[in-house]
């Protein structure tokens, strides 16, 4: 039996709008979904992370967790290899 409740929003890819809104939300108490490739910047506001490979969940902790295991990760997972934050307008 799965103990996480599901999102009530679910926001993909979409880049510092979507990071701005996903903590705006869940500041709020909205439970979100983002899925994003940005990983630096998604780890810095997420409650849990999860990665994913071939659809099933193959690593996962909390946002602060997984900012500290981003060799394991991989660069495959993270845009561009780079793991520095997106510059913010």
């Amino acid at each position: 039996m799965n103990s996480t409740p599901s999102p009530d929003v679910v926001i993909i890819g979409a880049g510092p709008c979507g990071l701005t809104l996903a903590n705006l939300l869940g500041t709020l108490g909205v439970r979100t979904l983002l899925v994003e490739q940005h990983a630096v910047d998604a780890l810095q506001i997420a409650d849990r992370a999860y990665v994913m490979r071939r659809g099933r969940i193959v690593m996962s902790g909390t946002g602060t967790e997984m900012l500290g295991r981003l060799d394991e990760i991989g660069d495959s997972y993270l845009a561009g290899g780079d793991r520095s934050p997106t510059p913010r307008p």
